[in-house]
């Protein structure tokens, strides 16, 4: 006789989610820049960031918009 419900393996575990803050070298590699250009970004209020202590925390959303965006077009000035 079947069952009304089905047997599953609880002991897999369910599938990970990605964090919802980045660190600022987690962003840079995620980009492929540096972490001081990722803190250039920062300072310039280009992507937003939030402190928790002394840590500089970008939420992965503002990541996947500037990536939606097209990225930064004129983020950093070329000095002569």
């Amino acid at each position: 006789m079947p069952t009304l419900f089905p047997v599953t393996d609880r002991s897999s575990t369910p599938p990970a989610t990605p964090p919802l803050l980045l660190s600022v070298p987690e962003v840079a590699h995620t980009l492929g820049v540096s972490a001081r250009f990722v803190r250039l970004l920062v300072a310039r209020n280009q992507i937003s960031s939030v402190r928790l202590g002394r840590r500089c925390l970008i939420r992965r959303a503002d990541i996947e918009d500037l990536v939606a965006r097209g990225g930064l077009l004129g983020a950093v000035e070329v000095l002569p």
